[in-house]
């Protein structure tokens, strides 16, 4: 078997073991966080990873709604469901119970940077 080797370290390399529960955060809650919950909850089906996840937006103006038709229709096409998920705003709480945040852009982190202080936070642009 060929081992590739990549340009890159991977993100999680030296604190597998360590996570136990992810958060996706993006503005809304409705098209990018709750598409990498979606897909991060399946490729964990196939691991052998025990791992909480969950998605929440900075604001609160889609609290309690489905996630965006189109995003939900591409995610279907390619094997991800997300009508049961629905939007939540992020909580203070969060930066405690979460073991990883995940902020889906640039903007997310600076709102919350003094919450996060002893947090790992990864950023995917």
């Amino acid at each position: 078997e060929r081992e590739e080797k990549l340009p890159f370290t991977h993100p999680l390399n030296g604190i597998r073991g360590m996570i136990k529960s992810v958060l996706f955060v993006c503005l809304g809650n409705i098209c990018r966080s709750p598409t990498a919950e979606a897909i991060f909850r399946e490729k964990l089906k196939s691991s052998k990873l025990d791992i909480f996840c969950d998605s929440a937006g900075t604001a609160s103006w889609h609290v309690g709604s489905s996630p965006y038709e189109p995003m939900q229709v591409a995610a279907k096409d390619r094997g991800f469901d997300m009508s049961k998920l629905r939007a939540r705003q992020i909580t203070i709480a969060d930066f405690k119970d979460f073991d990883l945040i995940v902020a889906m852009d640039k903007k997310i982190y600076p709102a919350y940077k003094s919450y996060v202080q002893t947090k790992l936070i990864k950023y995917i642009f």
